[in-house]
């Protein structure tokens, strides 16, 4: 496929973009409360003593097939569907079962234990609550639901980083994860939160989220390909309309206001 193909492709995935980014949102929601309900049953596995840590991690590469894929799929599906009679034409849309399909193959058992893992790291001290006898089965079923809200979210970010930097990583998979990780926020919990019944509550009641309107402002390489696909649907109205003809034109599509401006400014510079 041509660069211009390309970018006309990548911005086709801007088309409706305020919208996409709802829909994608309340499905990472929607993942994240099914993820949490799913797991809370590790709590009773750290009745075992040590056994808390072994068991999160383990729980999260499981959920690999039941969580992270399908829910990669379903973003991918919400950022690849047609729009308008114009996307047809760029050959990309008919594809997209099949791109959701191989996109959500990205997320292998082994990557997300790893994530799992430095999750745990990132609690510090109150991981190491869940060796405490007894205790440690309420503080590891508190841990694990709080590392499936954001493991989900990170997973859910980091796609959507994904498919606005126009189907590519911002550098590699690692790097957009650690991209997603500062979106979203550490895992930060002590022990003497976890250990206390409030504390949990505390904690619990916490609501992860990132609005996905704001990554390309987050994310420079994002603009930075966000706007250079937009300029090569511009060339394509600027000799036939105006400058403020051309803006709404694009407006209309969907195309994000602020991204807009910034590429007519670039192009008309």
């Amino acid at each position: 496929m041509s660069s211009a193909a390309l970018a006309l492709q990548h911005a086709s995935i801007l088309y409706g973009l305020a919208d996409k980014n709802c829909e994608a949102e309340r499905i990472v929601r929607n993942y994240a409360a099914k993820h949490a309900a799913m797991d809370i049953g590790v709590g009773l596995v750290s009745l075992l003593p040590g056994a808390g840590i072994p068991a999160i991690i383990a729980a999260v590469g499981l959920q690999a097939k039941f969580i992270y894929r399908p829910m990669a799929q379903d973003l991918a599906r919400v950022y690849l569907r047609e729009t308008d009679s114009y996307s047809d034409r760029l050959g990309n849309i008919a594809s997209g079962a099949t791109v959701a399909l191989e996109f959500g193959q990205e997320f292998a058992v082994e990557f997300l234990a790893e994530q799992a893992q430095e999750l745990l790291t990132e609690a510090g001290l109150g991981a190491l609550a869940t060796l405490i006898p007894i205790a440690g089965a309420a503080v590891g079923a508190t841990l694990d639901y709080l590392i499936a809200q954001m493991m989900t979210w990170r997973v859910g970010t980091m796609t959507a980083i994904y498919f606005l930097n126009g189907g590519n990583w911002v550098g590699e998979r690692k790097t957009t994860m650690e991209i997603a990780k500062r979106l979203s926020g550490g895992l930060h919990v002590s022990a003497v939160e976890l250990l206390s019944p409030k504390g949990r509550d505390r904690v619990k009641s916490k609501d992860v989220r990132v609005d996905f309107d704001q990554i390309p402002a987050a994310v420079p390489q994002v603009k930075q390909s966000s706007i250079g696909s937009l300029l090569t649907l511009i060339r394509g109205f600027a000799n036939r309309l105006k400058r403020p003809e051309v803006r709404a034109s694009l407006i209309e599509m969907g195309l994000p206001p602020t991204l807009v401006d910034e590429a007519l400014a670039a192009y008309y510079r």
